[in-house]
């Protein structure tokens, strides 16, 4: 009977070597004090991104129908702990499927609590009870390319295990929303989250109406950001 060769005895004083891949150590990465990237690396990711930018105003200009822009607001470098440093506390930070396009995105919200939409009105309704700037997000109402007045009476029915509803999706449509619900949502700083209902595909993304909408939410970041 033939024995197996015993293994190496290892020095208990002395640290065990680092694992190697083919002929390449394996070293630990260290988040406190990464290695830095340089000039020229920090300008091959501006030209990376603003290529993926330019590539994605193309792509969602002809899938949404309605012309967009996309651009770089900075390419920086920190240490993790710095970004941890400048979230806000508490802070609800996802990352977001971006289908059909490729890859992620990410969300950042002041905290994960959103008032759901058709449970929470337009959030100008709940002001005096509620302040909204508390809240991670205000999903509105649903929002028609035009007024809808839903179904006629009666609209909620009593069973013996709770009750039925048929609101028919009720609702203000988009100007209105624009020009009397987003002003004030803007100065009570709410997270707007709006949802955006059609019939039709075009009722989605192809009717200038819903562009007016995306300029005035954009208008609305962009003013908050500043």
């Amino acid at each position: 009977m033939r024995s197996s060769p015993r293994p190496p005895i290892r020095d208990r004083g002395k640290p065990a070597a680092s694992p190697t891949t083919g002929s390449q150590p394996v070293v630990s990465y260290n988040f406190r004090r990464p290695d830095r990237v340089t000039k020229d690396q920090m300008r091959s990711l501006h030209f990376l991104h603003d290529r993926f930018a330019r590539n994605v105003s193309t792509s969602m200009s002809a899938y949404m129908r309605v012309v967009t822009e996309v651009s770089i607001l900075s390419v920086e470098q920190f240490t993790y702990s710095e970004f941890l440093m400048s979230l806000s506390d508490p802070t609800a930070f996802y990352a977001v499927s971006m289908r059909p396009l490729e890859g992620i995105g990410a969300l950042e919200l002041k905290n994960p609590l959103i008032a759901a939409s058709g449970c929470f009105g337009y959030g100008v309704e709940y002001a005096k009870a509620l302040d909204l700037s508390t809240l991670g997000g205000v999903a509105v109402k649903g929002l028609f390319l035009k007024e809808r007045e839903g179904h006629p009476p009666e609209r909620i029915v009593e069973t013996p295990s709770g009750m039925l509803n048929a609101i028919g999706l009720q609702g203000i449509g988009v100007h209105r929303f624009i020009n009397e619900k987003l002003p004030e949502l803007r100065q009570l700083r709410a997270t707007v989250i709006v949802n955006i209902c059609g019939s039709t595909l075009d009722e989605y993304a192809g009717i200038r109406a819903t562009k007016k909408l995306l300029d005035a939410v954009l208008e609305e970041f962009s003013g908050a950001k500043k």
